[in-house]
């Protein structure tokens, strides 16, 4: 199979000892109100615009800028550790043993994986690189396998996995000792789509597809399964269908910029009256006693605001983690936490997105019976009393069909009054007018049932 050498390694974080102190800085002056102090502290350096002492207004940037300095480096901290926690995984890679003529299961770390290795996965164990199936281990012994692709596509249902027929019959000796090529297709986003073909010695080519596949980020549903890798690092569907961290700015922020800016507006406008009031005289002097009032009026804009913002902040994401209504919630990000409160509609292309799948059972409405959550006691003896008299569907209307239509036993009805045509049955009433027959309520009523039943997907559980 076709070779890379793109690294397995997993880096979400954003800086490094190069570029974090000028990116940070970058992003805090960005911020008006963080770059109108620092312009403010500068001009303190200034004889002619001196107010004050130069500490009052370089302390008080520094410390907010230092704070919010301090919660970005926890936050790529903590984004190092969980990168480290992830590549150190480690992977059963099957090795062939030359001397014992066995099967060698070597630990490796998921950051050194390379294509072309062979690698065991238990149950709940995270794909670490994209992967063909080449056998699975269930226990029904066959060639199925179930995963969870939640952190792929945001779906949680479990898709179903097969491997190819010609590797499945095979024990794990001989898909490590195995001659064969595997072509894949070049690396891609689509992560529904895949093709390439599997051939063992000198038997024909076998097509592979997205069945065949189990891509990085994705969780093993099943007992257990091995596979091949054939896309690491920034080849894996995950990789390419996600990009580089970037610095977050919420509506709040924006918000906060645009405050800033109307306060300074309006400062400016105090300034300048205060100017004219004192005399205007187009000359150096008028225009330093002007930046000396904005300098007076700085106080306006409050700089300790940037602090309380970046301090909540934190704050809130620490208690999302740590909700106990809400288990397994993960703030991935504390620069935006506040932005849940801003949800007002949520628009779903599924009903799946919104329940998990897990639907409940609450009401069953026909044309003249209504069942609520009260009388499921009742819904269910006209189910199991049906199901005991007949053990399949619409065996009223095939009996009264293959009967030529005697309706001794069913109340048969004109077109006008029925509810249920028999005219497709025509053929086998040749003397007999058109006509509808109504079915029993108890028959609908189990028939809907199990149509509801036989419409829904079943997921094992195990």
């Amino acid at each position: 199979m076709n070779r890379t050498e793109w690294s397995n390694k997993i880096e979400n974080h954003k800086y490094n000892l190069i570029t974090f102190i000028p990116v940070v800085l970058f992003n805090q002056f960005k911020q008006f109100g963080n770059f109108f102090y620092l312009i403010m502290s500068i001009t303190q350096f200034f004889d002619e615009l001196v107010v004050g002492f130069l500490f009052t207004y370089i302390s008080p940037l520094v410390i907010v800028v230092s704070i919010s300095m301090l919660k970005e480096l926890y936050d790529d901290i903590i984004r190092r550790i969980e990168d480290k926690k992830t590549n150190s995984t480690l992977i059963t890679v099957l090795k062939e043993n030359m001397f014992n003529n066995h099967v060698e299961r070597v630990l490796k770390k998921a950051a050194d994986l390379c294509v072309g290795d062979i690698i065991e996965l238990k149950k709940d164990t995270r794909v670490p690189a994209d992967l063909i199936v080449l056998k699975t281990f269930n226990e029904s012994n066959d060639n199925q396998a179930f995963i969870r692709t939640d952190q792929l596509d945001g779906e949680t249902d479990w898709k179903l996995r097969k491997a190819p027929e010609s590797t499945q019959k095979m024990t794990d000796l001989e898909i490590v000792k195995c001659n064969g090529r595997l072509l894949c297709e070049a690396p891609s986003k689509l992560i529904y789509n895949f093709q390439g073909y599997l051939s063992i010695g000198n038997k024909v080519k076998e097509p592979l597809n997205l069945e065949n596949t189990i891509w990085a980020s994705t969780v093993i549903a099943s007992q257990g399964v091995i596979g091949i890798v054939i896309y690491t690092g920034k080849e894996s569907r995950a990789r390419m269908n996600s990009s580089s961290p970037k610095v977050k700015i919420g509506i709040l922020d924006d918000e906060l910029n645009k405050s800033n800016m109307y306060l300074f507006v309006i400062m400016f406008a105090l300034s300048l009256i205060l100017t004219i009031l004192k005399g205007i005289n187009f000359s150096f002097t008028t225009f330093c006693i002007f930046i000396k009032y904005i300098i007076l009026f700085c106080a306006i804009i409050p700089i300790a605001l940037r602090v309380n913002l970046d301090v909540s902040k934190s704050w809130f994401s620490y208690v999302i983690n740590r909700d106990d209504s809400i288990p397994e919630t993960i703030a991935r990000n504390s620069t935006i936490p506040e932005e849940l409160g801003r949800i007002s509609y949520v628009f779903s292309d599924k009903t799946g997105t919104l329940t998990k799948n897990e639907m409940i059972f609450k009401r069953l409405s026909l044309t003249n019976d209504h069942f609520g959550e009260s009388d499921f006691d009742n819904l269910k003896k006209i189910v199991d009393e049906e199901c005991s008299n007949e053990d399949a569907p619409l065996l009223d209307v095939y009996n009264f069909i293959k009967n030529g239509g005697d309706n001794s036993n069913i109340n048969i009805k004109n077109e006008e009054n029925g509810s249920l045509s028999m005219s497709n049955t025509d053929e086998f009433l040749p003397n007999k007018k058109k006509n509808r027959f109504r079915r029993k309520k108890n028959k609908i009523i189990r028939d809907t049932i199990t149509a509801m039943l036989l419409c829904n997907n079943v997921t094992p559980d195990s």
